[in-house]
């Protein structure tokens, strides 16, 4: 029942945060047809993009799931309708992780 949860939070986080495919396609293209081009920048323009998509795929929800709220600092009824955050985080890892490989394959 547990992993049902999992998988249908998975499904709806997906659905919520389809912008970061196109996000990361988008960065991914930019900076490795930059790289392609411009032979000077190849190792700053590989840390510029694991950063700005590592950034893309923490920051919508990497946050909460890190630092999820305790019953101590919300009412019980709140915690119990929390999000489940893990599903989330890992909704938008496999997003923005598509996003590159769909970017890089085009650059």
């Amino acid at each position: 029942m547990l992993e049902l949860k999992f998988i249908g939070a998975l499904i709806d986080g997906a659905y919520d945060h389809i912008w970061l495919v196109f996000v990361a396609f988008l960065i991914s293209f930019a900076i490795l047809r930059w790289r392609k081009i411009n032979y000077f920048v190849e190792s700053a323009s590989l840390w510029t993009l694991v950063g700005l998509l590592a950034l893309f795929a923490i920051v919508p929800t990497g946050l909460y799931a890190l630092f999820t709220p305790t019953v101590a600092q919300q009412g019980f009824d709140e915690v119990k309708n929390l999000p489940n955050y893990t599903a989330l985080l890992t909704a938008d890892v496999i997003l923005v992780f598509l996003g590159f490989i769909g970017g890089s394959r085009l650059a």
